[in-house]
């Protein structure tokens, strides 16, 4: 059992740090308490897809959660946070319907810190939420788990490598703070060995690695002191949505085989960002296809208000499938509905088929997923691709 925790603090609350209570509203409250407090909501913020800003982002703290981890003075604790100014209550809590919503408000970036905590009850806990986490409600096998988690510690860090390129980044303005934030976080994470991980209800396991720029992933990461090699699902989304396309729209009408062969040959986003150069404008490629990703989610898994840019823009190309995605949506009464299959259809095709026969085919394979992508040792290449490439080749005969 380890001795102590890591955990990130902002500069300006590592007063906390050098004691063992404080006193808040006549309650004694632990220091380390409203450390770990700070930390999971900082590493909430690491795990959000969206790419916003730090007073943008808006957490739900439950209080079942708290009382179990802090004691009945939860709310005490909570509201110490507030007071402080880490946190602010944006709405308050429905009985039965919704937790507290608080925003996370602003701190210099460059000031947070790592601090070392020895509460022998958090470290017990910590332990419990490694199980909890591992034993949580999703659709990857409980086995394929269990070897996905004890992998992530074959990988390591050349940090020092990884720590200036983010640092050029965000000198010239290549990244946003938010993203800058999310990698520091995750290459210390990597680097002082805190692994966290979280499989969700759709079939996705989200790691220190998920947010990690892919030119970190492939330049500065090794498994087991070799390099890697990465191999993914081209228009991942798209390619999926074929799929549902295929089965319930005429393979024979024009559109469809456009929208079909576009995806097959790896062109769809390039196919929008030809069509609308005014719109993608920066002189980068990767760039303009992480934006053009951005675009076309909106249409997919947005409300889809007909007014906006990008449901213009997707529907001039593809009438008859934007009308289609529209109508299943409101079908099946959830705007979500196409985020949520296409995710479990993912997850399918990564764990349950290629993850899966790797595993069973090259059982000394060590390996991370980053959703759509496979991450591994680069002496595996040629195997891993003829497994990944059998089951593209299948997809046809499964439907998620």
């Amino acid at each position: 059992m380890r001795k102590s925790l890591g955990f990130f603090c902002p500069e300006n609350y590592l007063y906390l740090n050098k004691t063992k209570f404080i006193e808040h509203n006549g309650i004694k409250l632990k220091t380390d308490y409203l450390i770990s407090i700070i930390h999971d909501i900082l590493i909430k913020f690491q795990l959000d897809d969206d790419d916003i800003e730090l007073n943008e982002f808006t957490v739900n703290l439950y209080s079942k959660i708290l009382r179990d981890r802090y004691g009945l003075h939860y709310n005490t604790y909570v509201d110490y946070l507030v007071q402080i100014g880490f946190i602010g209550l944006k709405s308050d809590y429905f009985s039965g319907k919704k937790a507290r919503t608080y925003r996370l408000n602003w701190f210099e970036l460059e000031k947070i810190k790592r601090v070392n905590i020895y509460d022998n009850i958090l470290i017990k806990n910590s332990y419990k939420d490694f199980h909890r986490k591992l034993n949580a409600k999703s659709p990857i096998d409980i086995e394929i788990r269990k070897k996905l988690v004890e992998d992530l510690n074959h990988v390591k860090i050349d940090f020092n490598k990884a720590d200036r390129f983010l640092n050029d980044l965000k000198n010239c303005g290549r990244i946003t703070n938010s993203k800058f934030f999310k990698n520091w976080q995750s290459i210390n994470n990597i680097q002082e060995n805190n692994i966290f991980f979280i499989f969700d209800d759709f079939g996705r396991m989200h790691t220190n690695f998920t947010v990690l720029k892919k030119e970190i992933r492939k330049n500065f990461l090794t498994i087991d002191g070799e390099p890697v090699d990465e191999i993914d699902i081209k228009n991942s989304q798209p390619f999926f949505l074929s799929k549902i396309i295929k089965y319930d729209m005429p393979i024979s009408d024009q559109e469809v085989k456009l929208f079909v062969d576009l995806v097959d040959n790896g062109l769809f986003y390039d196919h929008f960002i030809s069509k609308y150069p005014k719109y993608f404008v920066s002189e980068n490629e990767q760039e303009n296809r992480v934006n053009c990703k951005k675009f076309v989610y909106k249409v997919l898994f947005g409300q889809n208000g007909s007014k906006s840019e990008q449901a213009k823009m997707f529907r001039e190309q593809f009438p008859k499938i934007y009308a289609f995605i529209v109508s299943t949506k409101k079908a099946n009464r959830d705007y979500k509905y196409f985020s949520h299959r296409l995710m479990a259809m993912e997850s399918e095709f990564v764990f349950g088929k290629v993850v899966t026969d790797l595993y069973k085919q090259a059982r000394a394979i060590k390996l991370f997923t980053v959703h759509d992508s496979i991450i591994f040792p680069v002496k595996y290449r040629e195997q891993v691709q003829k497994i990944f490439n059998e089951h593209l080749r299948n997809y046809d005969n499964f439907l998620g």
